[in-house]
């Protein structure tokens, strides 16, 4: 007897259930509006509407904006951003067409739009890593999540649903270029994402966080990969050149200050890792210093000529007087705006306390943590690591950033640093990588160098959203400003986590059964917002049910699941 359904069936419930959760996800964002300037929360709204004003009827923006610190005025170049530019251009087009409307509903309205547009991208990006139960679900909790709700309501005309939605869109083309077979579409799917990364540069000066992690992934690449070659630097210089010069460029005030944080972070770091790149692959083809920097093969040459170069750098660095911007570059790790008592009297400038943190991400911290150390397994059986010793370090890291704030003497509803809290920050990052670089180092030490190992393209999209996790939780504990951010991968991790116990607790010809699983949490998310009567204290304890029951739920299909006969024997723990 069948009990599966055809792939046409398959494509329609993905597509019925999708289009019901974006349609959810703009009834609670739209909820309550009020369509005139009354509805612009925060004084950044107000602003940015001002200024795409000014740009609508002069087509560009004043060198000095009267609007600010009047009579003077403030100049523009420095807080200039494409987003103005893109309300003035919707709000033309609109126009064009024969609609008469108001710029401020258009600013009203955009956020919302931006975040459906960003759903759509979390699914797309999903279903290519995992598949589409997962990307289901990550959209379905994604879109629920209260710290992305505020970020992305109606009236919140700030520049941040437009920063989710480009960054996202540009790891979305950064890892299709690694999964793509065909040198031209790789080619085709970096250019998108560095066009887009470049976008969102112009947008936000905290973009560098963004660029830091692709930057990062390739220069883990570098230290790993044994067939390093020209293409890799061709790639990478693809992405880092035009972003770094169209910066420097196109927002001059704020990026040619290169004794900044944010412009080390954004430039300066990305083209140190190019330059070592290219060094990488023109020592690929001499082969006595191939031989030498690889200590006869059992290296990739990458691991000690970065060692080298990195040695070199810093030394540099506090020889010539800029030591500092090194100091202030790890300061900024935990309070990236800087210590200033004018920003501890700013809300979202904060750092989130115990009360928060039990909200958001809550119980889920639990599935997405477990998710995190699943990709690491897999990282590890790609590159045949010590999978216990590798997990245990991350491990280490993401526990040590989370619950150091448990030792804070602050209240409940928010911490501050002490000599404890920062003990455990920086001895958990520090033992998890220097645990993670040795056992690596072992790892690669006690290979067979006439056996080496093919690494497939796919394992660098397993690092990269690894990575995305683990450097969002560390902005994520930092200020409240970015909790928004951490959601998108700690959602996606979560999913995965949820998804991948369901997979060996449902026989696979009715794996079509997490439709129904789908269709009653729609039903319940339905519910909440009719019966709260539009409350929103109320959608968001039901989200918290929600996220709750399905922790409960994972939790019993794990128990079910390692009760199986021989589970043991499989997972190694017995012989």
């Amino acid at each position: 007897m069948r009990t599966g359904i055809t792939k046409k069936q398959h494509k329609l419930a993905t597509f019925a259930l999708l289009v019901i959760m974006l349609l959810i996800a703009a009834y609670i964002r739209l909820q309550g509006t009020s369509y005139d300037i009354t509805a612009l929360k925060g004084t950044d709204s107000v602003r940015y509407v001002h200024q795409a004003k000014q740009i609508a009827e002069a087509g560009y923006m004043p060198k000095i904006d009267k609007f600010r610190y009047a009579p003077l005025g403030r100049r523009t170049a420095n807080q200039l951003t494409v987003y103005p530019y893109t309300i003035a251009a919707i709000y033309r087009l609109i126009n064009l067409s024969g609609v008469d409307c108001k710029i401020e509903y258009i600013a009203i309205v955009l956020p919302v739009a931006f975040f459906i547009l960003t759903a759509l991208t979390i699914y797309i990006l999903v279903w290519h890593v995992f598949d589409n139960y997962t990307a289901l679900l990550s959209v379905n909790i994604a879109i629920l999540a209260p710290p992305v709700v505020v970020k992305t309501a109606s009236g919140s005309a700030d520049r941040d649903s437009i920063v989710l939605l480009l960054s996202t869109v540009s790891f979305l083309f950064y890892i299709l270029s690694h999964l793509s077979n065909f040198d031209g579409k790789r080619w085709f799917f970096r250019s998108m994402s560095t066009f887009f990364m470049l976008l969102t540069v112009l947008t936000w000066r905290g973009a560098g966080i963004f660029i830091f992690i692709i930057v990062t992934v390739e220069f883990i690449r570098l230290l790993l990969d044994y067939s390093y070659s020209f293409r890799e630097s061709g790639l990478l210089a693809c992405w880092v050149l035009p972003i770094s010069l169209g910066a420097i460029i196109l927002k001059p005030d704020v990026y040619r200050h290169f004794a900044q944080p944010h412009v080390f972070v954004a430039i300066i770091y990305p083209l140190l890792i190019l330059f070592v790149s290219v060094l990488v692959s023109v020592i690929q083809h001499v082969k006595v210093m191939k031989k030498l920097l690889s200590f006869h093969n059992r290296l990739p040459i990458g691991m000690i000529l970065t060692l080298l170069s990195g040695s070199v750098f810093f030394a540099l660095t506090y020889v010539i007087g800029t030591g500092d911007l090194i100091d202030t570059l790890i300061e900024r790790f935990i309070s990236p705006f800087g210590t200033d008592p004018l920003f501890q009297t700013i809300d979202e400038l904060q750092k989130l306390g115990a009360l928060g943190w039990s909200l958001y991400p809550g119980v889920f911290f639990i599935p997405m943590a477990v998710g995190l150390l699943l990709i690491v397994r897999d990282i590890c059986k790609y590159l045949d690591l010590h999978q216990y010793w590798t997990m245990s370090f991350v491990e280490i890291i993401i526990f040590g950033v989370a619950f150091s704030r448990l030792f804070s003497d602050a209240s409940m509803a928010s911490f501050t640093e002490n000599s404890v809290t920062l003990t455990i920050y920086w001895a958990s990052i520090g033992i998890g990588v220097f645990g993670l670089i040795s056992g690596t180092t072992h790892a690669y030490f006690r290979r067979n160098i006439d056996n080496p190992i093919v690494i497939t393209r796919v394992i660098w999209v397993k690092i990269f959203l690894a990575l995305w996790c683990i450097f969002m939780l560390m902005l994520f504990r930092s200020a409240i400003r970015f909790a928004f951010l951490f959601v998108i991968p700690s959602t996606i991790l979560g999913s995965y986590t949820i998804i991948w116990i369901l997979k060996r607790c449902i026989q696979k010809r009715k794996l079509s059964l997490i439709y129904i699983l789908y269709a009653g949490s729609i039903l319940w998310q339905v519910y909440a917002l009719f019966s709260s009567r539009m409350n929103w204290h109320y959608i968001h304890v039901s989200v918290y049910i929600l996220l709750t029951a399905l922790l409960i739920f994972t939790i019993l299909l794990f128990i079910k699941y390692i009760l199986r006969p021989n589970i043991l024997y499989k997972l190694g723990l017995v012989v």
